[in-house]
């Protein structure tokens, strides 16, 4: 890296959050060049949509001599047609989201087998899990099927869903399609627009969302 000329650093709201992640990145910047002319200076670029958040203002600080902060809309600028709301899930005692789960359809989703060593397509013994790792298990059984519950509710043509992982992804997209039958229409059309997909397939998907 002793010639490199740029550090970019993609979504670095993920970088600055995670300790571990923030250290493994000063320590590739600390071998990087940093000279003072033209030829020798290293230009560090953040992109990230928290661009303000305190971990990427800190990391910032480290890595950057007087950053240019480049906000199109600025740090409070929220779309009128942008409308939060949270739903919050306890899949344990919550009566309403249990009987939201008892009139799914009869496809169970496949979760990312976290709780049951990496095995991705057997079934979580849930009865040998503590009380934390069965709550959450019990979490991500749950989050499909409501999701699929508020897409029916408000009748919604067009989502775009985020999900942690790439995996969370393709379960989510499997779980949607066999959740959509086997007819020729599909109830719940979706695509995978995440980058552990090949671009023409990703620019493909989002030709057709739009």
């Amino acid at each position: 890296v002793s010639a490199a000329k740029f550090l970019v650093l993609d979504e670095a709201d993920r970088f600055a959050d995670e300790a571990e992640d923030a250290r493994a990145v000063l320590e590739i910047f600390s071998h990087m060049p940093k000279g003072t002319s033209r030829q020798t200076r290293l230009q560090v670029c953040f992109f990230s949509a928290t661009l303000h958040s305190e971990g990427v203002t800190r990391l910032a600080g480290q890595l950057c001599d007087h950053p240019t902060w480049v906000d199109l809309k600025g740090e409070r600028h929220v779309p009128d047609t942008v409308h939060h709301l949270v739903v919050p899930i306890d899949v344990v005692a919550d009566p309403a989201v249990r009987a939201v789960l008892s009139k799914t359809t009869g496809v169970t989703p496949t979760t990312d087998a976290v709780h049951r060593r990496g095995r991705l397509e057997d079934a979580t013994p849930l009865d040998e899990l503590d009380d934390a790792d069965r709550a959450s298990e019990l979490l991500k059984l749950a989050k499909p099927q409501l999701l699929k519950h508020v897409i029916d509710k408000l009748h919604m043509d067009h989502v775009l869903v985020f999900c942690r992982t790439n995996l969370d992804c393709d379960l989510l997209e499997r779980y949607l399609a066999a959740a959509s039958g086997g007819g020729r229409v599909r109830a719940y059309s979706c695509a995978v627009l995440a980058g552990g997909r090949p671009m023409r397939e990703r620019r493909a998907s989002l030709a057709a969302f739009k």
